[in-house]
């Protein structure tokens, strides 16, 4: 039921976790291209991207989309 951080089934954990809360939360998986890739596009219309690698979740985005950016992390940290 639970994994350990550091064992070989704890990325497969986290990413069972982790891609069905993104996808409800808008993001798109690059299922062609990388699994660990999430795309979205922002309320101006421009693209933005997660990396998921390990425990860590960078986020591409334009300037412009700040306060978008902000509110996404605001809701996923509470609720991940």
């Amino acid at each position: 039921l639970k994994a350990l951080y550091g064992l070989k089934q704890s990325g497969r954990v986290w990413s069972q976790t982790l891609t069905p809360r993104l996808k409800q939360l808008g993001w798109h998986e690059c299922s062609h291209s990388d699994e660990c890739v999430f795309w979205r596009i922002s309320r101006s219309r421009r693209p933005m991207f997660i990396s998921v690698f390990v425990d860590d979740l960078p986020i591409y985005f334009h300037p412009a989309d700040r306060a978008e950016v902000d509110a996404f992390k605001t809701v996923s940290y509470t609720h991940l």
